[in-house]
Formats: C-alpha cells, sequence, structure tokens
C-alpha cells in the first residue's frame, strides 16, 4: 500500500513528465508553414534550445527524483518568456518567437515551478 507521500511524489513525477513531452513536443511547430494561420506557435532555433533545455531538466528532475531540477526549468523558462516580452514589437527578438512563444515558455515555467512549490520541504 502506498503512502500519501509516496502517492503525491508519484503524482509530481508523472506531471514532471507530462510537462516535459510537452516542451519536447511542441518543436514539433518547426515544421509548420510559414502562413501564420497554420502557425500556433512560432519557433526558432534560439526557442528550440531553450524548450529542449527545459524539457531535460523536468524529466531529469522526474527520473532522479530531485526538485531543485524543476526549479531550474521554471526559471530557464520563466526567463525565456520574460526575455520574450520584453522583445515583443521591437527589432530585437533574441528567443526567436512571439506572444505564442512567450506564453508557451510562461505555461511551462509556471508549471514547473508549481511542482517544485509543491515538493518543497516544509519547515
Amino acid at each position: 500500500m502506498m503512502t500519501t507521500d509516496q502517492a503525491s511524489t508519484d503524482r509530481a513525477r508523472r506531471t514532471a513528465f507530462g510537462l516535459s513531452g510537452v516542451a519536447v513536443v511542441s518543436i514539433l511547430f518547426v515544421f509548420t508553414s510559414s502562413n501564420d494561420a497554420f502557425r500556433l506557435i512560432k519557433i526558432a532555433p534560439a526557442a528550440l534550445v531553450i524548450l529542449l533545455v527545459v524539457g531535460a531538466l523536468g524529466a531529469l528532475g522526474a527520473q532522479l527524483g530531485r526538485p531543485p531540477l524543476y526549479l531550474a526549468a521554471s526559471v530557464l523558462a520563466l526567463a525565456a518568456a520574460v526575455l520574450q516580452f520584453a522583445q515583443l514589437g521591437t527589432t530585437a527578438n533574441w528567443v526567436g518567437g512571439n506572444g505564442s512563444t512567450m506564453s508557451l515558455l510562461a505555461g511551462l515555467g509556471f508549471g514547473f515551478g508549481a511542482l517544485w512549490y509543491a515538493l518543497r520541504p516544509v519547515r
């Protein structure tokens, strides 16, 4: 029989694998047409690398059971989202995305941040 702590940890691991899967699968949007009507998310090379690293950090954290890796994935995704937000409407675009890229990164960042917050030790 599972204890509640073990059950919540297992749910958190499944959630982390799910978020990591979203990060990695969203990379497939690189192959969509350049027509904005069909391109749901703009993924440029810099965003591709960021999403791969975020997905890898999340999956590694879930595999090893290390919540600080969720925090690292969260910080990276949120920093990229803030950078994308700061550069909206300007000629500089280091992440190479648009508002949809910013939303995806922010969602992943908040998701991994919530996982880390839920699993942190209570004092």
